[in-house]
């Protein structure tokens, strides 16, 4: 493996250290775990046109919450907030921090871990209401009314739209292989990966594409109440003719997506 430089740096010793691994990689579990549940509340609109909770990271927590399930919550977040710390060591010092694609996307991926942390410790605190997204539409609509908020939120669904055209890219090309060592792993095991890597970022590219648009459309039609996010961009797809059937395609796309992260907390390469 290579060294990179300023192996020496308290932060490389701390992001290379095994409990620190070993905490991000369940982290990733973790992460992968709400995809699934992402994908069986998807499933659920799919196959009955309802269901019993939001089919978004949000929609997941509180499934967990209503469960009982405080523990996983707790767990969720700790390992979270060490995969955003892990991706901030990477941005920083890792072996491709010299790319500015790798940096700016690096980047909002602290900013993704970061966020589903605090609300999976939020909602572990305050239970299922904490998760609503009531609160992002309040904020939404409130830079809805300013002339340079609509632009603000315009350009934040752009930016949306240019990740879900990178995540469909990344999955088309294979370029989740490069974060990968498989070198131990069994043929079937590399072939299952690949495939799940690539129809899991395809999906959820395609997924974030419509809410990219949803977003933008929210802000040409000063409506903050298209700008919900995964939630929003799935049900609008079963809204479609068609729909559920999509919908359902799209469910097992996340769910690949869920199984992917699970693959890639055993082979995922440091830094």
């Amino acid at each position: 493996m290579t060294t990179l430089q300023g192996s020496g740096h308290p932060a490389h010793e701390v992001a290379r250290s095994k409990p620190f691994q070993l905490v991000a990689r369940i982290g990733m579990v973790m992460y992968g775990v709400v995809y699934l549940l992402i994908a069986w509340l998807a499933a659920q609109v799919a196959i009955g046109g309802s269901g019993q909770g939001q089919p978004d990271k949000s929609g997941a927590l509180q499934t967990i919450a209503s469960g009982g399930w405080v523990w996983l919550l707790w767990v969720i977040a700790v390992g979270l907030a060490a995969m955003a710390l892990w991706r901030l060591y990477e941005v920083i010092w890792g072996r491709k921090r010299h790319e500015w694609s790798h940096r700016a996307i690096g980047a909002f991926k602290v900013l993704m871990y970061g966020y589903l942390s605090y609300s999976a410790a939020k909602v572990a605190i305050k239970g299922p209401g904490a998760a609503s997204d009531s609160q992002q539409q309040q904020q939404v609509g409130g830079l809805l009314t300013e002339t340079w908020g609509r632009v603000l939120v315009g350009l934040a669904g752009v930016a949306v739209l240019g990740g879900a055209a990178y995540l469909v890219y990344r999955g088309w090309k294979r370029k989740f292989q490069d974060d990968l060592d498989l070198s131990s792993a069994s043929p079937g095991v590399r072939k299952a990966v690949t495939r799940a890597g690539q129809f899991g970022h395809m999906a959820l590219g395609a997924a974030w594409a419509i809410a990219g648009a949803l977003i933008v459309l929210a802000a040409v039609q000063v409506d903050p109440s298209k700008a919900r996010g995964l939630d929003a961009s799935l049900k609008t797809l079963a809204a479609q003719p068609y729909g559920q059937i999509l919908l359902g395609v799209m469910a097992l796309g996340l769910a690949s997506y869920g199984v992917y992260n699970l693959f890639a907390a055993r082979y995922r390469l440091p830094g």
